[in-house]
């Protein structure tokens, strides 16, 4: 385990992103352009991994594993961690402290990230799919789905039915919830030998890795066949969900947010308090008022663009703007009304 080391990369210089993901900088309020940006990211033999976080939720982020360097071959979500500071070895520990810029740490042991990196061993062949992030599976024409009816091709069926999360070896639909095992049908509990992977040459394999899984254009027909060691019967190839196309009014960013504050005009009212809020339920607060008269309104505007930098809210993805309030030892409350929404509006 020795041979985990630590190092700093560009943008530029890291693989490809999956799409509901974006760069994690040491420094998000920098004012370097993000090809210069840097990254702390852990090396093993041809392994790296690094940390990348949510486009749309603003307290999520993974460590995302290329087996190879190129390839992503497994995702570990961290919760409630934002804006990568750095990663250390752990002190007598065989293991990584990721640390964010809140100062918010989790750790990460070698065998986890040893465990997404594809290999399954030492000398076995590079698994193409990926652990711990939903994928499709097509063979160039069309993908890979099941639904109540069982398991087919289709051009464009539903996006949900034609996800697949992979574990321990097992396919799972994200629809059905059903493994992918012999007979090609969906079961709710695998048997021992139905496990898969996708080989060098793009070979869905089924169990021992003698059959591989073909499939009729027309009829929509799949099956197992025996495999053929001088040419691949089937070549399957793994697409990460693209992010949904939004239409004219979802696609509006909320840059900044007004948040309107009433206080009861009762002779009890009033607070030393103070007031706070997160969006969506992220941990991430931020303060808004205190020590509040009764009879008391305000409006505070909140520039979500340097709340969360690097990221940003779409009007189809502000589902909830909640208020906490902190004593302050307080005698007095009184808070009446809150309304929050975009600039505006």
């Amino acid at each position: 385990m020795s041979s985990f080391s630590i190092t700093w990369m560009t943008r530029a210089q890291l693989p490809a992103f999956p799409p509901q993901m974006s760069f994690s900088a040491a420094n998000p309020a920098s004012t370097k352009p993000d090809d210069q940006a840097r990254t702390p990211v852990i090396h093993w033999g041809r392994s790296l991994a690094c940390v990348l976080e949510s486009r749309h939720l603003h307290d999520q982020a993974w460590v995302v594993v290329y087996g190879d360097g190129k390839q992503l071959t497994g995702v570990h979500p961290l919760h409630d961690f934002r804006h990568i500071s750095r990663i250390e070895l752990a002190v007598n520990s065989h293991a990584v402290l990721l640390t964010d810029s809140a100062q918010r740490q989790q750790t990460v042991e070698f065998t986890q990230l040893k465990a997404l990196d594809g290999s399954g061993g030492a000398g076995d062949p590079l698994n193409g799919l990926p652990t711990g992030i939903p994928f499709m599976l097509s063979n160039g024409h069309d993908y890979l789905m099941a639904d109540e009816e069982g398991v087919c091709l289709a051009v464009n069926p539903d996006p949900k039915a034609m996800q697949w999360l992979y574990k321990d070896g097992q396919l799972v639909n994200v629809t059905t919830g059903q493994t992918l095992g012999l007979g090609i049908c969906g079961k709710a509990s695998a048997a021992s030998g139905d496990r898969w992977r996708l080989s060098s040459q793009g070979e869905l394999l089924y169990g021992d890795g003698t059959r591989s899984l073909c499939s009729a254009p027309i009829s929509g027909e799949v099956w197992l066949q025996r495999r053929s060691e001088a040419l691949p019967s089937e070549t399957w190839r793994v697409h990460l969900p693209q992010r949904p196309r939004r239409g004219q009014v979802p696609s509006m960013v909320i840059d900044k947010l007004s948040v309107c504050l009433a206080v009861s005009g009762d002779y009890s009212a009033g607070t030393g308090d103070t007031l706070s809020f997160s969006i969506n339920g992220s941990e991430h607060r931020q303060p808004l008022a205190g020590n509040f008269e009764r009879g008391a309104h305000f409006q505070v505007e909140v520039d979500l663009s340097k709340m969360f930098q690097r990221s940003v809210i779409y009007a189809d993805e502000l589902h909830s703007v909640e208020i906490y309030q902190a004593s302050a030892g307080g005698v007095r409350s009184g808070l009446e009304d809150a309304v929050a929404g975009p600039e505006g509006q």
